[in-house]
């Protein structure tokens, strides 16, 4: 391979790497994760829930009480979605040249929510929250799981998990508060459903 072939090769291969925060790039199975381990012992099961109406619509559920609804454009370069709670409309949307960012936007245009990369090579972001920051990252635990941290303690978490006396998989809402503010469950499923997807089709089971 001459030297223009070279540096082809290595701007391709920066490219993957950047394009891989892109969660949806490259499905994230669940036997072939393994990236962080965690043991927290303090989580609690949610009590939360969601049901799919179609191929891009989810309902969100807590305490089996109806709290809003993800719609998330399929065909969108950058992976769109359209959050409903009450009367209060956001959208979430895949931001910068790598679309490796995200912002979620309120109905008056003001942006309520974002992450960026901590690294262009890792699996976990800064995420900025009611002028909070906190740290989103893929891990397993043991299976493939999405969470949301604030310094060592998980605030939420959306899992692959067996269920222990079937040996079935599962999907496991975890966290150690339950807060009433749902744009983070809202967050972690537009990220989650896609490992969802890919490891349990659309028959999914919630292990609270």
């Amino acid at each position: 391979m001459n030297g223009i072939g070279l540096f082809k090769a290595f701007l391709a291969a920066q490219a993957l790497c950047l394009l891989a925060h892109l969660f949806e790039v490259f499905p994230v199975k669940a036997s072939n994760l393994a990236v962080v381990s965690n043991d927290n012992t303090n989580r609690e099961a949610t009590g939360k829930s969601w049901q799919r109406i179609d191929e891009s619509k989810y309902v969100f559920l807590a305490e089996g009480q109806v709290i809003g609804m993800l719609d998330i454009l399929v065909n969108s370069k950058d992976r769109k979605a359209f959050v409903t709670i009450g009367e209060n409309v956001f959208t979430i949307k895949g931001v910068g040249f790598w679309k490796d960012s995200i912002e979620i936007i309120d109905g008056s245009d003001r942006t309520v929510l974002k992450t960026y990369p901590e690294n262009w090579y890792g699996r976990s972001s800064v995420l900025k929250f009611n002028n909070d920051s906190y740290t989103l990252l893929i891990r397993n635990n043991p299976l493939s799981e999405f969470a949301i941290l604030d310094g060592d303690c998980d605030l939420l978490a959306y899992g692959l998990n067996l269920e222990s006396k079937l040996g079935r998989l599962g999907i496991k809402i975890s966290g150690s508060v339950n807060s009433s503010d749902y744009l983070l469950d809202f967050l972690l499923w537009y990220l989650f459903v896609p490992v969802a997807v890919d490891n349990m089709g659309i028959d999914f089971r919630f292990l609270n």
